[in-house]
């Protein structure tokens, strides 16, 4: 969602599995939908959450800020984090797209847990990214769905959304 910075004051819900994106006032849907609840952060105006990342079974897992991002297909890890991954060796590389243009990044499989959920995902891997606030990006479409309530501080995945007609009569439902 391109301008996820300006939502800041308002609740919205990605839901993947219903295809619509729904706006809702200030702490509007964070009542209404049922899920673990995880603390958001931000990072240059866009939403993040804390998460772990364990690249092998004999190594402890690493604290992680990620990014929640729409725009993107694969999970992303930058600076350290990504060459402490890359020790352990790449499975693959792929082709991303991003504002400074076409590159090949190493790909590898990692474990995630994020919302209190393990997930083993290939991540890819930019090491020479060392500006950046956040640790990484997750793409949203891992999940089913993802509500981000700002004034709650809350983030919620893979959540069921139980909206009340009243809620629904002042939100804005968008489908595709």
């Amino acid at each position: 969602i391109y301008g996820q910075s300006l939502l800041g004051s308002v609740d919205y819900l990605i839901d993947y599995r219903a295809r619509r994106l729904i706006l809702a006032p200030s702490s509007a849907l964070a009542p209404m939908i049922a899920g673990e609840r995880v603390p958001l952060t931000w990072s240059e105006g866009r939403p993040a959450l804390a998460a772990t990342v364990q690249a092998r079974k004999d190594r402890a897992p690493v604290a992680a800020r990620l990014v929640l991002d729409s725009g993107i297909d694969h999970a992303v890890l930058f600076g350290k984090l990504a060459d402490d991954v890359s020790r352990n060796g790449l499975s693959a590389a792929v082709a991303i797209e991003t504002a400074f243009g076409s590159r090949i990044a190493g790909v590898a499989s990692v474990k995630l847990r994020v919302a209190g959920r393990d997930r083993r995902l290939d991540v890819a891997l930019m090491p020479e990214r060392r500006d950046r606030d956040e640790d990484g990006l997750l793409p949203t479409s891992m999940f089913k769905s993802v509500l981000i309530s700002p004034i709650e501080g809350v983030v919620v995945v893979d959540g069921q959304l139980t909206l009340s007609s009243e809620v629904e009569k002042k939100s804005l439902v968008c489908r595709p």
